[in-house]
């Protein structure tokens, strides 16, 4: 019998599969907002000290250096995603052995598409939510607009890489 539109056990392995790749694109793109938010503190609050004079209060970010470590992300983050998730169809064995799953071609796609929205979901909520919270902790402000915003943009601009990408790899097909 096979599942016409979606299979959860092979989302879930899938899911498993980009486990490294995803952690890891996570870590990634969080470091760059972070110490930037970090830098920006230890010279806000060291430069009096310093130099004597006080400081006027510091601006918020603009809203396209507010993660910029999710511009990185966006092209190559979601490129090493697509190219671990679809790695089966590079390999003979592999892809036979995918292929001879009792699913449709077309629910491998959208079951494997999906793993891999699920963590770019979660990359982007995570790198936004952590700067947002990097600026409340350290009370440099930051505009709260932006979280949605970011969230939005960062969010569907990697599925357009990650369509795009998933896309080419699946009409090259099996070496």
């Amino acid at each position: 019998m096979s599942t016409r539109f979606f299979n959860t056990r092979l989302y879930l392995d899938t899911l498993k599969r980009l486990r490294l790749v995803g952690i890891i694109t996570s870590i990634i793109s969080v470091l760059p907002s972070l110490l930037s938010v970090l830098t920006r503190y230890m010279s806000y609050k060291a430069r009096p000290i310093i130099t004597g004079y006080t400081m006027p209060p510091p601006q918020p970010p603009s809203l396209e250096g507010a993660v910029g470590g999710l511009y990185l992300f966006m092209f190559v983050g979601t490129l090493f995603l697509v190219y671990t998730a679809f790695s089966f169809l590079n390999k003979r064995n592999s892809s036979d052995f995918f292929h001879a799953l009792p699913d449709t071609r077309s629910c491998m796609y959208v079951t494997t598409w999906a793993a891999i929205a699920s963590w770019i979901f979660f990359t982007v909520a995570e790198s936004v939510l952590l700067t947002w919270l990097a600026h409340v902790v350290t009370g440099m402000p930051f505009i709260a607009a932006y979280v949605p915003l970011l969230l939005l943009m960062f969010f569907i601009s990697s599925l357009l890489v990650a369509s795009t990408a998933t896309v080419a790899v699946s009409l090259t097909g099996t070496q």
